[in-house]
């Protein structure tokens, strides 16, 4: 059994933040990655992709405990629920490009629809007060 506090909650998102934007910095050169054949490089940086998310979409469910919270986070001017929704079809379309080893619309999808929305999930938490 756990005890969630809205202070841990505000520490886990800052720390997801920063985790998020070191990503999103190495997303920029999956294309480049792919192109050298560093497959494995590559495979490094989506695997850390899917757990940081994955992790951050655990924070913000725990979040939802705490309403008032949860309804004041907003990120790309828009609440989290929404736009978390919309990161969501980005995130099967890189999924399935993928799965075809489409290498534009891999590095494509990473640089131009998933990078920015990282930058704005870390920016969302950065500036959250304990």
């Amino acid at each position: 059994m756990t005890v969630v506090s809205r202070t841990a909650l505000v520490r886990n998102f800052k720390e997801s933040g920063k985790k998020l934007e070191g990503i999103q910095a190495e997303l920029g050169s999956v294309s480049t990655l792919l192109q050298s054949g560093k497959d494995a490089q590559v495979g490094k940086i989506i695997t850390a992709l899917a757990d940081e998310i994955s992790n951050f979409l655990h924070i913000a469910r725990l979040s939802s405990l705490f309403p008032e919270f949860y309804n004041s986070l907003e990120a790309g001017g828009k609440d989290i629920g929404q736009f978390l929704e919309d990161f969501m079809p980005f995130l099967k379309d890189f999924e399935e490009a993928l799965g075809s080893k489409d290498t534009v619309t891999v590095g494509d999808i990473a640089e131009y629809e998933i990078s920015p929305r990282l930058q704005q999930m870390a920016e969302a938490v950065a500036g959250l007060k304990e």
